[in-house]
């Protein structure tokens, strides 16, 4: 399978490598296994949504965040 394609990391790299993202200082949101393992093989943290959220994205993010951030 293509490295660009999760979970292969090289979707996250090559668009870190483009706008200068801190990778191991950064956090994906992601609602998947496959989500997961290409955050961990990118050296990123990762933070789990619900599995197919019929949440908007916004609220999605904040109800996974809830009790993380102060």
């Amino acid at each position: 399978p293509c490295e660009c394609r999760k979970p292969g990391p090289g979707m996250l790299i090559s668009l870190a490598n483009r706008h200068g993202i801190d990778l191991a200082g950064s956090i994906m949101v992601g609602d998947s296994d496959r989500d997961a393992e290409a955050a961990r093989r990118a050296g990123v943290g990762f933070i789990r949504t619900a599995e197919a959220s019929s949440l908007e994205p916004a609220e999605a993010i904040r109800q996974a965040l809830r009790g993380v951030l102060c």
